[in-house]
């Protein structure tokens, strides 16, 4: 229990204990043998003046004996203590009073024995809670005998409102923006440390200086100050300049609010300075950014104008440029189509006559009637030889215009690399052996046995490189291996053509895969030979998504590798345009699965005899040479010079079991003829396109139309044996029985 003395008052602290339990008083025994101090309380608790005085009072009045036993209470004390009438009568104060003790009763005695004003701050337990309370005690003498007053108010509220104040007070002190605070006569009553800051002003220095005055030094603005707050809703806010301190002007933001009491009188005034410096800085550099990037955008401005200008007289020239490629790419276009047409006339032209030759002359070679000579023989196999040699060199140039045109067709399928090398070997053996050399053949058996990738050009690569290998090889031999792909090479396989040649210079490696160059390329080169040959290889190696290699040195020989994947990965994209046909691995015609044949077709096969075929061309040369290979095999023949009059003799001769048709024809092509016997209801006849077309998409044309088949011209005699086996067998197959056979004409 702190005490605190100054002249007039007595100041006891009683610090927040437990509440005691009820019971009888703690004080000094009553001296039960006083009757008369009885008598005179009694009379007190009795008389209606002091009652009446008593209840006038506002503060709770709790009066006691000496030893502090309560003898009367107000009913204001009642109300704070929260007990009915008379409720609080008979309790020791020391029990109202949480934290008191016999002590308190002596330094109560104490101080009123020394004329003291006597106070007492701390909590009071009432019926039901418990609450902070300032206690006033006096005494009081009536008829000689002693009262403690105890006038007790309860200060929750004000303790309250002073806690409210004190976190405002360390709101207001920690507060980043500066504030004051005036009263009604503008003198400041409180400014926190961040005023201090911004002006250098303690709140006495500017009182003496004027308060409201000094810092807005203005009459004008001192009054539209006072009008806002007064007038016009209670606020002010504004910016200026006001004077620190030491004389620099510091711009800031400035809310005035007015103070009012609780009758809505104004009573004072509350300033908040928000300081702008660094916005005014920013806004100054803004403005003069703003007014350098202006003067940036007139001048650059003024320089896309002259660029614009400059861009237009350069856009009418590409428009000129370009206008000119247009005409010039159009052109170019019409010279292609030119180029393709010319090829595919020449082509036909080339071809048709020498279907003629070539067939004619393997059939007088043939001899089948020994009535010819030796002689006779041997021309007959050196014009078919001839023959071969110019159809070949027509073959490259034509493949030469496709790769260049970007029209090179890849059709890939599943191949075993078996049959691959088996077919090499039955070609090339007879020519290793006719010139005395060896030709090994070797296949890894740690490779998987299949590739997919186009077999036509795989072929076309390695028949080029192994007829080079033997036609640049005296003495010694050509070795042909298939074996794994270098390792980092980044491919799977590895085609390798290996000869002990004359071999070929490094420096001349480079040019020999170049269209029309040769090794030897003098007057007077032992080889002969077109040197279209690799070039054509090269660019179909890369269509299948390989290259070719070379390591070769003059008197060493030469080693050509073709590597390709194992999957047919596509097109390089520097290859150009050319078009990638994927194509089951069986062929389907009409709707109907086409078995595919095995080698042995070269024996004589009774089913050929007296079958019915249907030749249909314009070139009477064709016609004989064809009609003349199949009668020798005792097949009946037809003919008809266009497609119109093969439509009349399908009609008319049911039992043909074959049609052999060519493209270009007058009247009626072969296309549109086979499109109307179709129409016709003839869905199973087989119908092979004969054509010396040979260009890009006439193999698709002529399926699309409905043959069921495509041999170009001039015909190989093989594939056009080939093609009869197969189809009689598959003519027979859908008839369930053999055909009909007529007598030959």
């Amino acid at each position: 229990m702190a005490k605190h003395t100054n002249t007039n008052t007595t100041v006891i602290k009683v610090p927040h204990a437990a509440r005691k339990t009820a019971g009888r008083s703690v004080g000094p025994a009553e001296d039960s043998q006083d009757e008369q101090a009885s008598q005179r309380r009694k009379r007190l608790q009795q008389d209606p003046l002091f009652q009446q005085l008593i209840e006038n009072i506002y503060d709770g009045l709790v009066v006691t004996s000496m030893d502090g036993r309560i003898i009367q209470a107000n009913s204001r004390a009642e109300e704070i203590f929260g007990t009915v009438a008379g409720g609080l009568n008979g309790q020791g104060i020391i029990e109202l009073i949480m934290g008191a003790d016999l002590a308190l009763i002596s330094g109560i005695i104490d101080a009123l024995e020394s004329d003291k004003f006597l106070v007492i701050e701390g909590f009071c337990a009432g019926a039901d809670r418990e609450f902070p309370a300032e206690i006033t005690v006096n005494s009081l003498l009536i008829d000689g005998v002693f009262f403690f007053c105890f006038f007790v108010r309860d200060i929750s509220k004000r303790m309250e409102l002073e806690m409210d104040l004190l976190r405002r007070s360390k709101a207001l002190a920690s507060a980043n923006n500066a504030i004051n605070i005036m009263d009604a006569d503008g003198m400041i009553v409180y400014q926190n440390q961040a005023l201090f800051h911004l002006f250098g002003f303690e709140a006495e220095e500017l009182n003496i200086l004027g308060g409201l005055g000094a810092i807005f030094d203005e009459n004008d603005l001192r009054a539209e100050i006072v009008q806002a707050i007064t007038e016009e809703g209670g606020e002010w806010e504004g910016e200026l300049e006001i004077a620190a301190a030491d004389g620099t002007l510091v711009p800031v933001a400035v809310r005035a609010a007015a103070i009012e009491d609780e009758e809505e009188n104004i009573t004072g005034l509350i300033c908040v300075y928000t300081d702008i410096t660094a916005r005014i800085q920013a806004e100054h550099q803004l403005r003069a950014a703003h007014d350098d990037l202006e003067r940036r955008v007139e001048e650059r401005t003024a320089e896309l104008q002259t660029t614009n200008i400059e861009l237009e007289k350069r856009t009418l020239t590409l428009e000129k440029a370009t206008k000119d490629l247009e005409e010039k790419a159009e052109q170019l276009a019409q010279a292609n189509r030119y180029k393709t047409e010319f090829l595919a006339n020449v082509s036909h032209e080339l071809r048709t006559p020498l279907n003629s030759i070539l067939l004619l002359s393997k059939m007088l070679s043939t001899n089948k009637d020994q009535n010819l000579s030796d002689d006779q023989i041997r021309a007959a196999e050196v014009i078919h030889k001839s023959g071969s040699d110019l159809l070949s060199l027509i073959s490259e140039i034509l493949d030469l215009s496709k790769v260049e045109a970007g029209r090179m067709e890849i059709r890939p399928e599943e191949i075993t690399l078996a049959d691959v090398l088996d077919e090499l070997t039955d070609t090339f053996a007879p020519q290793a052996e006719k010139k005395g050399l060896d030709l090994l053949i070797r296949l890894d058996s740690t490779i998987p046995s299949a590739l997919v990738t186009d077999p036509q050009r795989l072929h076309q690569i390695l028949k080029n490189l192994i007829a080079n290998a033997i036609k640049f090889t005296d003495d010694g031999s050509v070795a042909v291996s298939v074996q794994s792909a270098p390792v980092g090479s980044g491919y799977d396989l590895a085609f390798n053509i290996i000869d002990t040649g004359m071999g070929i210079a490094k420096d001349q490696h480079e040019m020999i895969f170049s269209a029309f160059h040769q090794v030897d390329g003098s007057i007077s080169r032992r080889h002969g030979g077109t040197g279209l040959g690799l070039s054509i290889s090269t660019e179909l190696a890369m269509l299948l998504g390989g290259q070719i290699t070379l390591e070769s040195d003059v008197g060493q020989g030469a080693k050509f590798s073709l590597l390709l994947p194992r999957d047919f990965r596509g097109i390089r994209p520097e290859t150009g345009g050319s078009t990638v046909h994927m194509l089951p691995l069986k062929q389907k015609r009409n709707n109907r699965e086409v078995p595919r044949l095995s080698k042995d077709f070269g024996q004589a096969d009774p089913r050929l005899k007296g079958c019915v075929v249907l030749v249909v061309d314009d070139d009477m040369r064709n016609v004989f040479a064809v009609a003349s290979f199949l009668r020798e095999r005792g097949m009946v023949v037809h003919a008809a010079e266009n497609g119109e009059k093969s439509i009349a003799l399908v009609q008319s001769h049911p039992d043909i079991c074959m049609v052999l048709m060519d493209v270009m024809m007058p009247v009626m092509d072969g296309l549109e003829a086979t499109k109307r016997i179709r129409a016709g209801g003839q869905t199973d006849l087989p119908i092979i396109a004969l054509t010396a077309k040979a260009m890009k998409g006439d193999r698709e044309a002529c399926l699309e139309a409905g043959m069921t088949d495509y041999l170009a011209k001039p015909l190989d005699v093989d594939a056009l044996e080939e093609m009869l086996h197969r189809y009689i067998s598959f003519a027979e197959s859908q008839t369930s029985g053999p055909l009909a056979v007529t007598a030959a004409e």
